[in-house]
């Protein structure tokens, strides 16, 4: 089977170590809330989901493979992966695109994680459950409001459909322990720079070198050294973009850059996929 949406979930800020977990899953659903009474996120419990749904569609939509527009419940996801022998040195992360509307997330039968927000994409570090080269079960209880205590606006049936469950790419990835969690990069046209805005998080206190390269030489290298406590914590800094190619729908130019981020130590360092455009509205 082909695997739905192959593409990178996240083309703004990519990395090469990263593994697409869309496709066929396991599956039940679960009216009477039984699942988490009867033990469903144990590795042991693959019988009680006797569906398949193909991820990352909604169970209301008939690319899911269930199409099932009337439900409103709990439902439960499993599948198994295994995380390359080559990401030796990285942290492996599971990846929500979104999960609408609760989720709470089992690694071998071990609660990893939880989220509530339908919308919004979530990280969960598998380094207690799972380690490069070996392989683990996830199992995913999804749960959309389903009780008439809970205001729901215009999203009824009338008028909406909903997008319950995983509805958006589900990826590992292999991440360096000191990395980047978020970019914003700001273009300035008339100053011919842009503000490179991160969000790293630093596994130790100590000297770190972020570094910025353009993938087509369309603007000088820049090389920066921050002095950083534990944790996580923004670094700014300024790209010079002389006579900028300005973005238009006529002629859409993008920057595209590597940004590294390693530390003084000599541990791993991270590498990130990213682009940018130059234009004022």
């Amino acid at each position: 089977m082909q695997i739905p949406r192959p593409e990178h979930p996240t083309p703004l800020m990519q990395r090469a170590q990263w593994l697409n977990l869309n496709g066929p899953w396991r599956f039940a659903f679960d009216p009477h809330t039984i699942g988490e009474q009867e033990r469903w996120y144990s590795p042991h419990s693959s019988s009680a989901k006797s569906l398949t749904i193909t991820v990352p569609f909604p169970w209301e939509s008939p690319a899911s493979g269930v199409e099932r527009p009337d439900y409103k419940g709990a439902g439960w996801y499993e599948r198994e992966f295994t995380v390359p022998a080559e990401w030796q040195g990285l942290t492996p992360y599971l990846n929500f695109g979104a999960v609408d509307w609760q989720a709470r997330v089992w690694v071998n039968g071990q609660l990893a994680g939880e989220h509530e927000n339908g919308y919004l994409p979530f990280s969960i570090d598998l380094s207690r459950f799972v380690q490069p080269g070996q392989s683990a079960t996830v199992t995913v209880r999804a749960y959309d409001v389903a009780d008439a205590s809970t205001l729901v606006g215009k999203q009824v049936p009338r008028w909406y459909t909903h997008s319950s469950g995983i509805w958006q790419t589900v990826w590992l990835e292999g991440r360096a322990p000191s990395h980047i969690r978020a970019i914003r990069i700001e273009p300035n046209v008339a100053a011919q720079e842009a503000t490179v805005k991160l969000n790293v998080y630093a596994a130790a206190a100590g000297e770190y070198t972020v570094a910025v390269r353009a993938r087509n030489g369309d603007f000088p290298d820049v090389t920066v050294q921050r002095t950083l406590r534990n944790g996580e914590q923004p670094v700014h800094f300024s790209l010079s973009i002389p006579d900028p190619q300005l973005w238009s729908p006529e002629s859409p130019h993008l920057y595209e850059v590597d940004i590294d981020l390693s530390p003084a130590s000599g541990d791993a360092a991270d590498s990130v996929q990213s682009y940018f455009g130059m234009r004022t509205i």
